[in-house]
């Protein structure tokens, strides 16, 4: 049966149902949890639906009109008996994830886990929570008691976060998935949801937006802002699919600037803010021939000298040569087309 639990002042979890899922025949069967550790599942739950809502790494989406939890989600609303249709819903995972299983077998099979369907109202905000999680992750397995230092985010396998209005549900829902890739049975046949930005939206709007809340640093230090915006548009290149939280850390994590006015911390905080902005999803696969046009850059020198570059500066450096600054180029082909220089001293 669903089990209630007592709430705060700001957060509340109304009813939740933990599920077993066999994706091997297609069966679930429901977890009780101990009355002792009640206070313990509803912060787990809390956490759950939190990290949902703020993670960098979610994508926005709708259902499609033939959606199969839409519907078991209109009848828990429409219903006075909480979480009516918490069977089904576990029944459907337990289906599409033995269907996919066998669809795609000469691959990595779908990790086995456990459903989690939750009311939950945060602040003044309703909603309904469908999670899956890796419970030997979470649970000790003797008496389903939760493990100490809990909630560990590999546990998380994958989650859904529907948003309730006047009893109704929003025009939109938040999915995430521990693997870069919102895993395709998750979002397609099992939710059956619609994303609300394609992959050519996403990288348009996210190098535009990134790389204008880069441009402040080239007025304090060019040097450090070629280099960070090569950091990023090295990360597009070589990533096939975007992850806000991975970016930030590949391109900023470990850079150690050239001016002391440039500060990392303030550069992270900026690009971590734009999710905010929600724009841009924090999780979507990277549209490569966008990011190929967009990585172009070009530096106006002297006597209409323009130098163009497809992507990487990192053979290009400056250099002053004899009291005279000079652009310099590593190359092994094309330099014995130009004047060797002759200098008095390095």
């Amino acid at each position: 049966m669903d089990q209630a639990v007592t709430s705060t002042s700001t957060s509340t979890i109304t009813h939740y149902a933990v599920f077993d899922i066999d994706n091997v025949n297609s069966s679930y069967s429901e977890i009780s949890i101990p009355n002792t550790n009640q206070d313990a599942i509803k912060k787990f739950l809390i956490r759950m639906s939190a990290d949902t809502r703020s993670s960098n790494s979610t994508r926005k989406c709708s259902f499609k009109n033939n959606s199969y939890i839409k519907t078991l989600i209109n009848d828990i609303l429409s219903s006075r008996t909480p979480l009516t249709s918490k069977e089904k819903l576990a029944e459907h995972l337990a289906i599409c994830e033995a269907e996919s299983n066998t669809r795609y077998s000469q691959l990595n099979q779908i990790k086995k886990g456990s459903l989690i369907i939750a009311r939950t109202i945060i602040g003044d905000q309703e909603s309904i929570l469908i999670t899956k999680i890796d419970i030997e992750e979470y649970f000790q397995s003797s008496n389903l008691a939760l493990s100490k230092g809990l909630p560990k985010e590999k546990g998380l396998l994958k989650s859904c976060l529907i948003d309730i209005h006047n009893n109704s549900m929003a025009n939109y829902l938040t999915i995430a998935d521990s693997n870069n890739k919102i895993s395709s049975y998750w979002v397609n046949d099992f939710i059956a949801a619609t994303f609300f930005r394609d992959d050519k939206q996403n990288t348009e709007t996210a190098i535009s937006l990134i790389t204008k809340a880069l441009s402040p640093i080239s007025r304090q230090s060019p040097e450090d802002h070629t280099q960070i915006k090569q950091n990023f548009f090295s990360y597009l290149h070589t990533a096939e699919q975007y992850n806000h939280d991975e970016m930030i850390e590949s391109v900023i994590g470990s850079y150690v600037p050239v001016s002391d006015k440039i500060d990392t911390n303030k550069i992270k905080a900026k690009l971590i803010g734009l999710i905010d902005k929600d724009k841009f999803d924090g999780s979507f696969e990277i549209d490569t021939q966008i990011v190929k046009e967009k990585s172009k850059m070009s530096f106006k020198l002297d006597n209409d000298i323009v130098l163009k570059i497809n992507n990487d500066v990192s053979n290009i450096f400056h250099k002053v040569i004899d009291g005279q600054p000079y652009v310099l180029i590593k190359t092994q082909t094309g330099y014995k087309t130009f004047k060797e220089l002759t200098a008095t001293s390095e």
